[in-house]
């Protein structure tokens, strides 16, 4: 019974803990959007492969580049690393600490001895400490769940960073095909405009047409003139966006499918809202935060 009496009190204070434990909060959530039409039963938008939208495999090839050599991303898994580190240092305080020590130190005298006194020495010797620290309240739990909860939400971090990266990336493509597409068109009117100009010209050489007429036209084919160097500017400055996107030096950017064809899906399936929401990155770092 004394014994008992002993161990019981420790037991006790080795089960509590600082802090409560947490616990994610109850949301109603709706089950659906709020609509009269009936709920689709395809996969959500969420299930979908990064890959998936996207049939173009030029646009494909530049995010598996841009994956592994954007820049924030090396710095978001440098950070894993770090925090991963962080984990098995916190969980180590909860281990029994043991150090061992060992010398043999060797000593040789020269010279007269006496018959009793020996020429060489050596003399061992060792230690060993053992430490433990009862963690009572819990201390070392909880720093090591706080460790836990910290790399959490620097992976999250990470899977936040990657799918900015694959929006980014394409997003900015789809603007760069835009401006292809402008740059055509803004070259056909020039040479629409410049055409036109020659057949006011000779117009007015015949007594047509008047001098206003040719003045006209000039003024429309300097602003069509203006509008090819603009564009041609916003698609060497696209291009620099995307080169660094995907982690080298500005550069040309190869092209893919024409705009029209870029996404695959004709209807994209959004599924229950407070799914879609728990699955962002940014929502799941912000709760282990």
């Amino acid at each position: 019974m004394r014994r008992l009496a002993l161990i019981a009190p420790a037991l006790l204070l080795s089960a509590c803990t600082l802090g409560p434990d947490y616990k994610r909060p109850e949301v109603n959530a709706p089950p659906d959007y709020r609509s009269t039409m009936a709920p689709s039963t395809d996969p959500s938008l969420g299930e979908f492969g990064w890959w998936q939208p996207y049939p173009d495999e030029t646009l494909q090839a530049l995010i598996r580049e841009g994956l592994p050599n954007n820049y924030d991303v090396r710095v978001a898994a440098a950070r894993i690393v770090d925090a991963r580190s962080q984990v098995t240092i916190a969980r180590s305080f909860q281990f029994p600490e043991v150090n061992g020590n060992a010398s043999a130190p060797y000593q040789r005298t020269k010279g007269d001895l006496s018959p009793l006194q020996a020429r060489e020495t050596l003399t061992p010797s060792g230690g060993l400490d053992f430490g433990y620290e009862f963690d009572f309240w819990g201390r070392f739990r909880r720093g090591t769940e706080a460790a836990r909860a910290d790399f959490l939400a620097t992976e999250y971090g990470r899977r936040f960073i990657l799918t900015t990266l694959v929006s980014d990336l394409a997003s900015a493509y789809f603007s760069l095909r835009a401006l292809d597409e402008e740059l055509v068109i803004a070259r056909r009117t020039l040479d629409s405009r410049v055409q036109s100009l020659k057949l006011v010209k000779l117009r007015e050489e015949g007594g047509v047409a008047g001098l206003i007429d040719v003045r006209q036209s000039e003024i429309l084919v300097a602003a069509a003139a203006q509008t090819v160097p603009d564009i041609e500017r916003q698609i060497e400055q696209t291009e620099n966006a995307i080169s660094i996107l995907v982690g080298r030096s500005p550069a040309p950017v190869a092209r893919g499918r024409e705009l029209r064809a870029q996404v695959a899906a004709t209807s994209l399936p959004a599924g229950v809202p407070a799914s879609l929401l728990e699955r962002r990155p940014d929502i799941q770092q912000a709760e282990q935060v």
